[in-house]
């Protein structure tokens, strides 16, 4: 009985300030010369409006080239998995930007720029962590905070 109960204690704390998590960052030889570009602009933009730079996660690139790698696979771009990622992410908050055929940083920054709802995640004061991964013509951008 005092087993059950400490597994259901345990289960429902799980309140942001009481779960710590330690974050590597991803190297920029492993995210390669456009995804680790995205980041500096990403970063450089926000500087000029006064926000936090993101810090990049080693879960969260993980999680992104397995999204593309789905994409890639099927075919196809779409959100559909982002629940998926989501819960292998385990974070507070979390957010996934995508797009298909942008050739530069630039460009695909600009693309997200364009597209309001896009835009949001980037400049959100309310991530603090960001993962990269570009293939194929497909780029996944993820967001979060633990």
């Amino acid at each position: 009985m005092k087993y059950l109960i400490f597994l259901l204690l345990f289960s429902c704390t799980t309140e942001p300030e009481n779960i710590v998590i330690e974050q590597q960052s991803v190297p920029t030889e492993l995210m390669g010369l456009k995804a680790s570009e995205m980041v500096v602009l990403t970063n450089q933009y926000r500087d000029s409006l006064g926000l936090q730079p993101l810090k990049t996660s080693m879960v969260l690139y993980n999680i992104a080239v397995q999204r593309n790698n789905e994409m890639i696979a099927n075919g196809y771009i779409s959100h559909l998995g982002f629940t998926n990622g989501s819960n292998q992410a385990n974070a507070t908050y979390y957010g996934e930007s995508i797009s298909f055929n942008y050739n530069t940083a630039q460009d695909n920054i600009t693309g997200f720029y364009n597209s309001q709802q896009h835009w949001q995640m980037f400049i959100s004061p309310i991530y603090e962590y960001i993962a990269v991964a570009c293939d194929n013509g497909y780029t996944t951008v993820l967001f979060a905070k633990w």
